[in-house]
């Protein structure tokens, strides 16, 4: 198959850009230098969603055993989902008690059971749900629509769709962190692998757009438009940044391997720095420092365990990316 070396930078960056989600790198900054941080950042979870779904369904057209290749994909998903519970049931126990009581099948079909687990199971279902819908394009982005319309009006309150977020939230969980969110994204990497790429991208796109100017003129959105178009901005932006990766190669010399193995560890690992340096850096004052710190010690232990792993002798430390 062929390297997307592109691809393996834009996750290298995405992971920094979680990062960044998490510990609030402009903190007690200028608003507009947090609200740009913050949109950037928020572009990253959608884009792994998207060049993973890219990556998947570009082998599935290659294979001969579609089934056999899905159950691959979900068996790999589900090692790293367990082998990183059990760290981080060890690690941080505290806030873990969910793990531990009759909901956690729940939680971890439509929700998070431990920091980060909820992409792990998003993944599987919504790339399950695009396997299964694959040659109904039609009707596949229709759902796609449907559901991100679902979120983002929903996220902002609209009337019985956030109802509908709110049943959601109250019985499974945050709908962001779930995979009703990332069924878009997935759909998005799909129609990327498709000769008619652009044309169904345009498709979604228009459908959005169509979808926001319905509802200002019937007054359904009001003031709350700009929640809902921010949504869509952010969905062209992805769409964008995914086809440039997904369509033109990188051809300098770059670690690009170092950089596919690195995204796994450096997005599991930096939940731990986050969750032991919050309190320290707000005793010692040094919140804004956060990040840096973060980063650094998250770079570091990803590298560590990276050239561990290359020891026969450690060489399970490989099922940790």
């Amino acid at each position: 198959m062929k390297n997307y070396n592109s691809i393996d930078i834009g996750k290298f960056v995405a992971c920094i850009g979680i990062i960044a989600i998490h510990a609030d790198p402009i903190y007690a900054s200028y608003h507009i230098a947090d609200s740009v941080v913050a949109f950037m950042a928020s572009l990253c979870v959608p884009f792994f969603f998207c060049v993973s779904s890219f990556l998947f369904f570009s082998k599935l057209a290659m294979t001969e055993t579609p089934y056999s290749l899905l159950w691959k994909f979900v068996k790999r998903i589900l090692i790293l989902y367990i082998v990183w519970l059990l760290i981080q049931t060890t690690f941080i126990p505290a806030k873990n008690h969910d793990i531990y009581t009759i909901t956690f099948p729940l939680k971890m079909l439509f929700s998070s059971t431990f920091s980060g687990s909820w992409f792990y199971a998003a993944l599987i279902v919504s790339t399950s749900i695009v396997f299964f819908f694959r040659k109904r394009m039609g009707g596949l982005i229709f759902i796609g629509i449907i559901s991100y319309s679902i979120f983002c009006l929903g996220h902002i309150g609209i009337g019985a769709l956030g109802v509908i977020y709110n049943w959601y939230h109250m019985y499974f969980g945050e709908m962001f962190l779930s995979w009703p969110y990332a069924l878009i994204w997935t759909i998005l990497g799909y129609c990327m692998t498709k000769n008619k790429a652009v044309y169904y991208i345009l498709w979604m796109i228009t459908s959005l757009v169509v979808l926001d100017i319905l509802l200002y003129l019937f007054g359904i959105v009001g003031l709350h438009g700009k929640g809902m178009m921010s949504w869509n901005v952010r969905f062209i932006v992805v769409a964008f940044l995914c086809y440039i990766c997904c369509n033109f190669d990188a051809k300098s010399r770059l670690p690009y391997k170092w950089m596919r193995n690195m995204s796994t560890l450096i997005f599991m690992i930096h939940f731990y720095f986050v969750y032991l340096l919050s309190d320290c850096c707000y005793l010692l004052g040094f919140l804004s420092l956060k990040f840096i710190y973060v980063v650094f010690l998250t770079l570091i232990t990803a590298s560590v365990i990276l050239y561990i792993s290359k020891n026969k002798r450690f060489s399970f430390l490989k099922y940790l990316y």
